[in-house]
């Protein structure tokens, strides 16, 4: 079993500061850091040092991360500008996707890998996310359901008019409504 890395053994406000000067130093400037890090580490009596390599990995990780946010929300931003989308299908496609990457990540815990340890925050977090996602979905099921119904009330209306019109008998009537839903019927 791997050791847990030195990065992830990190009390939170360290990460977080940690987290800020990659961001800050453009993820640049490591040597520095590392130094300036473990100085941090030993101020809060920790007995725990941070090579520069590995300080590298994490940083390179935490880049691509950042840089997956931004190109997603990049993405999103384009296709809210460009499209016209009454249907909201912009937004059920947002959900499904948000949906996918939770159900990603997930998937992915392994309780038995010490690199990949969710903490009881992580996973409470991740289950309102879901619960968020779906109470959000249904409102836009509803307005399908809403339209897909009102769709049909009109169009029932409409055959009734051209019946009444045309003077169909109900038999004829029927043979036009299965024709047009795409029924198959007998006689």
């Amino acid at each position: 079993m791997p050791a847990v890395s030195k990065i992830q053994q990190l009390p939170s406000e360290v990460k977080a500061w940690l987290d800020s000067k990659l961001v800050a130093n453009a993820f640049g400037n490591y040597d520095e850091l590392t130094e300036q890090l473990n100085d941090k580490l030993a101020a809060h009596e920790l007995e725990l040092t941070v090579s520069r390599s590995g300080l590298g990995i994490y940083g390179k990780t935490l880049k691509d991360r950042i840089e997956k946010i931004r190109s997603s929300t990049a993405a999103a931003k384009l296709l809210n500008e460009t499209m016209d989308d009454e249907g909201d299908a912009l937004g059920m496609a947002n959900v499904a996707l948000a949906q996918d990457l939770i159900f990603q990540l997930m998937n992915q815990y392994d309780p038995d890998d010490p690199d990949n340890k969710i903490n009881v925050k992580e996973i409470s977090t991740l289950f309102r996310a879901l619960g968020n996602i779906s109470r959000a979905s249904l409102p836009q099921k509803q307005w399908a359901k809403k339209v897909r119904e009102e769709l049909a009330r009109k169009t029932a209306e409409a055959i009734s008019e051209i019946q009444a019109e045309a003077g169909l008998s109900d038999m004829q009537f029927e043979r036009v409504r299965a024709k047009f839903l795409g029924i198959k019927i007998d006689g």
